[in-house]
């Protein structure tokens, strides 16, 4: 017994210069996540309520916008602005002495939100939730088509009606790895949101009169909630 604890009495020095000699750990070579993320998606909206009593479905395409808040990318702030139609109509006006023609009318909803994600930040698959809060813009447009040469291009296309309303989206998706390159990381991002609208006032390709007015256009409106589902699918690009 005496012998053991004599051998380890003497190798105790040996361990400690040892590890004395070791580099210190390497604090850079702890993974990090990049400092931000840019994303670009096709859009489809399902509406909900009497939002979907007037319009079956609105299309487009958005971005959005990430900036991680921890070393890992587990937290960032998150912005989204999206861009959609719900219908247009096309039929022909006429403007008096101006003679007549053709015009189409177009309604859109843009949409742009500012919130939090959550997100898995490595692995193949990568799940994440997230959370906003913004501003939807519904708008309908008149435009006279070329064969009004004689007005400035501007004076050819009119906002008929416009109105804003605050959003609220609670949502989330599943990224999955194309490339985890250094400098060029693509993911492929499946994503699903709820949006929450307060009554809006809008209008639906049921509601443009071909004829007088004067862009030779009239535009009734309607007013409910436009509460809708937004389903997602595009790619998400960082560095």
């Amino acid at each position: 017994m005496r012998s053991r604890l004599a051998v380890l009495a003497a190798l105790a020095p040996v361990a400690l210069a040892a590890q004395d000699d070791l580099p210190p750990p390497d604090i850079a070579a702890v993974p990090t996540a990049p400092r931000w993320a840019i994303g670009m998606h096709g859009l489809v909206g399902a509406p909900i309520g009497d939002f979907a009593r007037n319009v079956e479905t609105t299309w487009g395409g958005g971005v959005d916008a990430r900036w991680f808040l921890d070393r890992r990318g587990i937290v960032a702030l998150r912005g989204d602005l999206a861009l959609a139609g719900y219908g247009s109509r096309r039929g022909s006006v006429s403007l008096g002495f101006l003679g007549g023609g053709r015009a189409t009318t177009r309604n859109t909803v843009a949409q742009g939100t500012i919130g939090l994600e959550l997100a898995v930040p490595a692995g193949a698959l990568r799940p994440y939730a997230t959370a906003g809060i913004g501003l939807g813009v519904f708008s309908t447009q008149t435009s006279l088509d070329d064969d009004w040469r004689f007005q400035d291009a501007a004076d050819r296309t009119r906002t008929q009606l416009e109105d804003g309303v605050m959003v609220r989206t609670l949502g989330g998706g599943l990224r999955a790895r194309v490339s985890d390159a250094p400098g060029s990381r693509l993911l492929l991002d499946l994503g699903v949101r709820r949006a929450w609208s307060g009554p809006t006032t809008y209008a639906t390709p049921a509601d443009v009169r071909f004829g007088g007015g004067g862009t030779g256009v009239t535009v009734a409106s309607r007013r409910t909630r436009t509460d809708q589902w937004l389903f997602t699918l595009g790619f998400t690009f960082t560095r």
